[in-house]
């Protein structure tokens, strides 16, 4: 976890409110709009990013629960637990390197178009 949170507070520290907090089973991000991310990486094929904003929450993740998607086992719940979409933003052959900085890019474009959206 440690060159994961690295990783985060030196290349997105301007989507960063702090660095990033290394916990017991997890890293958390919290992010310059107050929402947070937290990041579970126990083994190389198998993740979770699952970030929370206000009423929104998107989780992308290796759970094998979905295998009517066509990127199972990965998959996204966007907005809502129950909307489940493909994932094409991680892969499994990826390094979970790869994988963070592919998710912290897709979250600094959505963190960017809310801050357009309110001017």
């Amino acid at each position: 976890y440690l060159k994961l949170a690295a990783i985060a507070s030196d290349e997105f520290s301007d989507i960063l409110k702090r660095k990033p907090l290394i916990l017991r089973d997890r890293i958390r991000l919290l992010f310059i709009d107050d929402s947070f991310m937290d990041i579970h990486y126990p083994v190389d094929h198998d993740y979770s990013f699952h970030w929370q904003r206000k009423s929104e929450l998107y989780r992308i993740n290796t759970a094998p629960d979905h295998p009517e998607i066509e990127t199972f086992p990965r998959h996204i719940h966007a907005r809502t637990e129950e909307n489940t979409i493909p994932d094409t933003i991680t892969a499994l052959h990826n390094t979970p390197e790869k994988n963070l900085r592919q998710v912290l890019k897709w979250a600094r474009e959505k963190l960017k178009t809310r801050q357009t959206e309110k001017r």
